[in-house]
């Protein structure tokens, strides 16, 4: 019985590389972590700016122009599978910021997981993100808004609560 040394190749490099995908709550597409693993697709940080820049300008000629950036966003996450927080979260930031005034999307729930994104992005401040956009007056009559605000207070309430227990705080 002879093994095919190009599959085990592919899943060796798949299982090297899997600590560094940050998980999706929609989970991600295989062929496409496939391809980014074995760098046939490789895409460098400046290319996915200009995309952005792009499809930024491209959006402010749709009817939907939300719906551009979240399919960039989807995109992003499915190319860069380790997250690149650093980059990621000016991206989300700028598109929560451009939308968030405008009268229909100020109940969108695209754009409300779009302010989630920048708030897991960046977890040290997501309290004061889900802040900025109550006052930004984005998203207030929609009812998840308010869950996942009230689930990160709950969050930290629990961290803080073991934190005394463990004499951390």
């Amino acid at each position: 019985m002879s093994l095919d040394n190009s599959n085990l190749n592919e899943d060796q490099q798949w299982f090297d590389n899997v600590e560094n995908f940050r998980p999706l709550r929609g989970g991600r597409r295989g062929d496409t972590l496939n391809k980014v693993i074995s760098s046939i697709s490789k895409i460098s940080v400046d290319e996915a700016e200009k995309k952005f820049q792009k499809e930024l300008l491209e959006a402010e000629k749709q009817e939907d122009p939300l719906a551009s950036m979240c399919n960039y966003v989807a995109w992003f996450e499915e190319h860069f599978p380790s997250g690149k927080r650093n980059f990621f979260y000016p991206i989300l930031y700028k598109i929560c910021v451009t939308y968030c005034n405008m009268d229909i999307y100020k109940n969108d729930e695209r754009l409300l997981k779009i302010w989630l994104k920048l708030a897991e992005n960046f977890p040290e401040s997501s309290l004061a993100v889900m802040e900025f956009a109550y006052l930004k007056g984005s998203c207030r009559n929609l009812a998840k808004f308010y869950i996942c605000w009230s689930e990160m207070y709950q969050s930290i309430e629990w961290w803080n609560k073991h934190a005394r227990s463990f004499n951390l705080l």
